[in-house]
């Protein structure tokens, strides 16, 4: 056998083995493991608290640009200097910048500083000290606790039901539906006059859309190459008159 058919073969069995997963493994399969490794980290709690104040100092430096960026934290890339357990924010704080995200799409402002939501989601939510990033779940968990009604689905034919009935929404995707080593990534989606814009999608600063449908976003992002894992509607309780 050639060197060169030897190489096309283990060329081949290495884009299986990053195609398995998004193309094999059920969505719900995917964030249940993560869901159970997030309970691991809470059942063996490591103290990160350490990260809180110099991360409310270092956050300072990211102000002006997220003014510039009406509101929205858009650049990912850029947070190096701040940690979420034992890792950048720019290497794994996707969720916790989507949640961000959402909140500041829902009032127009920031009831919960981002510093303060590093620390929470460390204490409960965070996966393998951060290297795997944050548990989608535990983002409703987060939600919820804080007074917001949540809605979770994995199947993409609820995303335009949730999208319409929704304030805002927390999107968790494969960057590449073919290669798991492309990374799984976490976006807010807000609605913008009826329409949909998705958040830190690139982390450079440019925003996605506005597209008319949740699916038509998600069809957008990566020119379609990434693949929905699951989708989460955040919504304000109303108080019934």
């Amino acid at each position: 056998m050639s060197s060169n058919s030897n190489q096309t073969q283990k060329s081949k069995f290495k884009q299986f083995l990053h195609g398995f997963i998004p193309k094999h493994v059920s969505n719900g399969a995917v964030v249940n493991v993560y869901d159970f490794l997030r309970v691991l980290q809470h059942m063996n709690p490591k103290d990160y608290s350490f990260n809180n104040a110099t991360n409310k100092d270092f956050f300072q430096n990211h102000r002006e640009i997220i003014k510039k960026n009406s509101g929205f934290i858009e650049d990912q890339n850029n947070y190096t200097d701040m940690m979420y357990g034992k890792k950048t924010v720019r290497f794994c704080g996707c969720e916790v910048i989507a949640t961000y995200n959402a909140l500041y799409s829902i009032h127009r402002r920031n009831p919960i500083s981002f510093s303060d939501m590093l620390t929470e989601y460390e204490k409960d939510g965070m996966v393998l000290s951060g290297y795997f990033g944050t548990s989608p779940k535990s983002i409703c968990h987060y939600l919820n606790k804080h007074g917001y009604i949540t809605e979770f689905t994995t199947k993409l034919s609820e995303f335009d039901r949730i999208g319409a009935e929704s304030d805002s929404l927390i999107l968790t995707i494969y960057n590449d539906g073919t290669d798991i080593m492309k990374a799984v990534h976490t976006v807010n989606v807000s609605k913008e006059n009826g329409r949909y814009v998705g958040h830190n999608v690139y982390g450079n600063g440019r925003v996605a859309g506005p597209y008319n449908s949740v699916t038509e976003l998600m069809e957008g992002i990566n020119n379609g190459k990434s693949k929905a894992i699951s989708l989460i509607g955040v919504n304000v309780k109303r108080t019934i008159r």
